[in-house]
């Protein structure tokens, strides 16, 4: 693929969210190595691919963030470039999609809650994957905040999957992503790229999962689920609290050091004792009880901003990553000379790329290039 073209999806559709049902415009990429190879092979699939899944977050949606950010793009084409399978959403209401953004962020942590169990479903179930699957759960700007407070993968996310065997929509989608990914030839061996944009196809694959067994439904389930997080230009208060409300004690702990440090339990003594950073409950943002993502202890961490970021100020990461990296030894943060917060500057973009190679080849991703597009939003 070259450096600057956009990447071609390999699935349009909409995936309903958890939290009201509302249909998320959602694009899924397959790497090149994974189509050649199964383009090579035919219909055989013997050979052997590691389940590799990104999730990338736009930009604030009121302020013109979108999937077709060229800084989200970039991030994409990229992925793909390492072996990657990636997955990209318009929140509620982006682009003049259905929906409005909320004041809280609760909505949009279920639309990429929703996102990231659908992909999980799709990736666990593609012909030749072989192990545990690593997850991304990558955001730039607003889409960094959202991926922030998702909930921990195997206590809030994966749960999810068995999901599939009930009557709801999402569950409906989740057994449609499965039957999908194991038909995978007969959706895209002719060309097709958009998986609802076919009443034939998206007939023939929902017959196919009404009349499915359990044993069928659950084959891909049971391989396991390794999460990192990639933050680029996160917004820290008080910007992030205009965003999603004042009085957040969890969207707070920003400022404070207090994400990802790997200590959860911390936030649980903070909240008891109502000391500073407290998580304030469902209500306020915080994860209801489940953990956030995160915060869990070994997570590996990557923050990338600039310092010429007029929204957070330069001053105020570096405070906030020496806080981080003192805390964690799987938290690093890359600091890129000349870049602002939309990255328009000369060279500033390869710089964020090489950063992300960077850290995907030392471990920090995996385990064991863009036409100009609409920039816009926090």
């Amino acid at each position: 693929m070259p450096h600057h073209s956009t990447p071609a999806p390999s699935l349009n559709l909409q995936i309903p969210s958890l939290h009201d049902s509302l249909p998320l415009s959602a694009r899924l990429y397959l790497p090149p190595s994974y189509t050649r190879t199964r383009t090579a092979t035919a219909t055989t699939t013997t050979t052997a691919w590691p389940r590799r899944l990104a999730i990338v977050a736009h930009p604030y949606a009121p302020l013109g963030g979108n999937y077709d950010d060229r800084v989200v793009l970039r991030v994409v084409a990229l992925l793909l470039n390492l072996d990657w399978v990636v997955a990209t959403f318009n929140f509620r209401g982006a682009a003049g999609e259905v929906g409005k953004t909320s004041w809280t962020g609760r909505a949009e942590v279920a639309d990429y809650t929703s996102v990231v169990a659908w992909a999980l479903a799709y990736v666990q179930s593609l012909p030749g994957g072989t192990g545990a699957v690593a997850l991304l759960l990558a955001g730039y700007s607003y889409g960094s905040l959202v991926a922030s407070r998702l909930p921990a993968t195997e206590t809030g996310i994966v749960p999810l999957l068995g999901e599939g065997r009930g009557g709801s929509d999402f569950a409906v989608a989740v057994r449609a992503a499965r039957e999908s990914a194991r038909r995978w030839w007969d959706s895209h061996g002719g060309g097709r790229t958009s998986y609802s944009g076919s009443t034939k196809g998206r007939a023939e694959v929902l017959e196919a999962v009404e009349g499915a067994s359990p044993s069928e439904m659950q084959a891909g389930e049971k391989c396991g689920v390794v999460s990192r997080y990639l933050l680029i230009s996160p917004l820290l208060p008080p910007v992030s609290s205009f965003l999603l409300g004042f009085g957040s004690g969890a969207w707070a702990g920003w400022a404070k050091g207090l994400v990802g440090i790997g200590h959860h339990q911390q936030h649980r003594r903070h909240q008891h004792h109502g000391g500073e950073g407290a998580m304030d409950g469902a209500d306020d943002g915080s994860d209801g009880g489940v953990g956030f993502g995160i915060e869990e202890s070994g997570v590996p961490v990557l923050v990338v901003y600039g310092d010429g970021d007029t929204f957070t100020g330069v001053k105020k990461y570096r405070r906030w990553r020496e806080r981080m990296v003192g805390a964690s030894t799987n938290w690093s943060g890359v600091e890129v000379e000349g870049a602002g917060h939309f990255w328009h500057e000369e060279g500033v973009m390869e710089e964020l790329e090489g950063a992300v190679r960077t850290w995907i080849g030392e471990g920090g991703g995996v385990m064991g290039g863009i036409n100009e597009g609409i920039n816009g939003g926090y």
